[in-house]
């Protein structure tokens, strides 16, 4: 079997898994509020929402085509950045479940786009980020899988856009289970400007139940829309 056919064939097994699961809203606060110094979860649905920070680097790095990239080009864009690695059950998940969904929805829209850094680049190669991008139907022209430095895309990812440090796992069954690396599962959502004014973590969310995860994916769709029809207007 080779890596491709075993990518879909995880994402078959998630759509399966999935299929009843689907829910539940809810912020992550506690470790996640250390990270920003400040609260993530802001009032959802406020006119003029929160901005939680705003990135003050660019960050090149490689996508899924080999093309070096710049997130300055997602500067007058609404988008989406989350951690990943292509053999993280969590991620697979997640990015099933969830980024598929929001992508389906918003794909067409010109002003839309979303990113998956790798957290692990020394497997995640170019090779292995299209194969992953194919299995997602993802364009490349407004869905990045970036890869890089190991360390430059750490640093970027802690430092600037503030999610948790990445841990190892060392116990077999535990890697296993949840892969090689314990990440930041939550999706941070941008607004021109590159200002970060949300983020939820809808892994977390649907652990506590369906409704949760409704809730929080609901308010999650509503804030790309509202922002996306601020550029619009």
């Amino acid at each position: 079997m080779n890596d491709k056919t075993k990518i879909i064939v995880i994402y078959g097994v998630v759509a399966l898994l999935s299929a009843g699961v689907i829910g539940s809203a809810m912020w992550i606060r506690g470790t996640r509020q250390a990270a920003f110094g400040q609260p993530i979860a802001v009032e959802v649905g406020k006119e003029e929402p929160e901005v939680l920070m705003t990135l003050q680097k660019d960050l090149a790095a490689t996508n899924q085509e080999g093309r070096e990239v710049r997130l300055s080009a997602l500067k007058e864009k609404v988008w989406i950045a989350t951690q990943f690695f292509a053999s993280c059950p969590q991620c697979a998940k997640r990015n099933y479940v969830d980024l598929m969904k929001l992508y389906a929805e918003f794909r067409d829209n010109p002003n839309f786009h979303m990113v998956c850094i790798t957290v692990d680049p020394e497997t995640d190669g170019v090779e292995e980020l299209q194969e992953y991008a194919e299995a997602l139907d993802a364009d490349a022209s407004n869905w990045w899988f970036l890869t890089g430095s190991r360390e430059e895309l750490r640093a970027y990812m802690r430092h600037e856009m503030k999610f948790m440090d990445i841990r190892e796992r060392t116990d077999p069954a535990s890697i296993a289970a949840d892969g090689r690396y314990a990440h930041d599962l939550g999706l941070e959502i941008f607004r021109p400007g590159w200002e970060l004014v949300d983020k939820a973590d809808l892994s977390f969310a649907a652990k506590q139940g369906p409704e949760m995860h409704d809730a929080l994916y609901e308010e999650v769709r509503k804030r790309i829309a509202g922002n996306l029809d601020k550029i619009d207007e």
